[in-house]
């Protein structure tokens, strides 16, 4: 990926730009994004994602809220650029595909 302006909520990636905001409203793919982009090499766990949101350990939170998430993330991505595998993942563990982080030159 190129960049992401958290303010516009838009992602530059594969020379185009992916506006990830429904309606001007953060999303859990939005939340998803902003929580992978602080470690990008780094595997998250469903838990330290939510817990990163903002829920306790002991919330009743679908374990599931964090895999559509991606989903939901990667088919916008996909609808823009044709990438469909930009955050990699299971069910209960997420990261930035590699192959798509930033190589500093």
């Amino acid at each position: 990926y190129q960049d992401y302006d958290k303010d516009k909520k838009v992602l530059k990636f594969a020379n185009k730009s992916v506006n990830l905001a429904k309606k001007g409203k953060d999303t859990d793919g939005i939340r998803l994004l902003e929580t992978l982009l602080k470690n990008t090499s780094k595997t998250w766990w469903n838990d330290e994602v939510l817990e990163d949101w903002g829920y306790r350990v002991d919330d009743e939170t679908s374990k599931n809220k964090v895999y559509y998430a991606k989903r939901g993330l990667n088919a916008s991505i996909k609808t823009i650029t044709g990438i469909d595998d930009f955050i990699d993942g299971t069910t209960s563990e997420f990261r930035i595909n590699q192959r798509y982080i930033k190589v500093e030159e």
